[in-house]
């Protein structure tokens, strides 16, 4: 199978990161060749030619002109796979035509780990969308939907972990009083992060609430911040946040 990527930044990476142990050939399109591990073609045509799969790893803003390219390339017996924020299946179908096996995903950057929660949709059922997914989920779960809700699924998943990171950056602020920071801060964090996953991991039958009256003494330390959690209306906050993630996504479909 070859794999070959349409724009090689920190997404195209993660996937290649992901399954470069598995007997995937790879190649994206460059003419610095600046990442030396896999093949580099200088065109699009090019790549198109030697790839089985292309993927389109490309800025919304810089996908129509990649199109115009690839509606002129041979697409036969290829697939298109598409993780491109806001930009639908039929989107594409309309520059490469309906007929071009085409999937769109939106995973996050935790597809290098083997950790990502990737939503996936196609067009139609052939062995590449067969093997498509098979690699997926190597690189976490997947989530097959219609793309009526990728708009959220965006929000959420997609830009989970940054919004994620943006509440421990508020915690590791706070550790600086204890005279922890830097990398030291980050793992204690993480491991944070980690055993509060497993705990609700290993309670997966109970409910948030009910996982966080667990944790919450009456009268207590945790009682008391919650209670400042919800006076200051953060639920309120991180779903607006979230709400304006899927909405920009709805923009940029246009």
């Amino acid at each position: 199978m070859k794999y070959g990527f349409i724009g090689f930044g920190h997404l195209a990476k993660a996937i290649y990161k992901g399954l470069k142990n598995e007997p995937i050939d790879f190649a994206y399109v460059s003419k610095d060749n600046d990442f030396k591990e896999i093949r580099s073609f200088e065109t699009i045509k090019d790549l198109t030619h030697y790839a089985d799969v292309v993927w389109l790893c490309v800025k919304p803003q810089d996908l129509i002109p990649v199109l115009e390219e690839l509606r002129t390339a041979n697409l036969a017996k290829k697939m298109i796979v598409t993780p491109v924020a806001g930009k639908s299946i039929r989107f594409i179908e309309g520059y490469v035509g309906a007929h071009i096996t085409i999937a769109r995903i939106m995973p996050n950057l935790a597809t290098a780990y083997g950790k990502s929660v990737t939503a996936y949709a196609d067009n139609s059922e052939t062995e590449l969308t067969k093997t498509v997914m098979t690699d997926l989920k190597k690189l976490g779960e997947v989530v097959e939907l219609e793309e009526r809700h990728f708009d959220l699924f965006t929000a959420i998943f997609g830009c989970g972990p940054a919004f994620l990171l943006e509440i421990l950056g508020v915690f590791k602020m706070k550790m600086g009083d204890l005279g922890i920071s830097g990398n030291e801060a980050n793992s204690l964090l993480s491991q944070l992060v980690t055993g509060t996953l497993t705990y609700l991991e290993n309670n997966s039958e109970k409910s948030i609430p009910e996982l966080i009256d667990q944790i919450a003494s009456k009268g207590g330390t945790t009682e008391a911040g919650l209670k400042s959690f919800r006076e200051n209306n953060l639920n309120n906050l991180i779903g607006s946040v979230i709400e304006s993630a899927r909405k920009r996504s709805q923009e940029i479909g246009g």
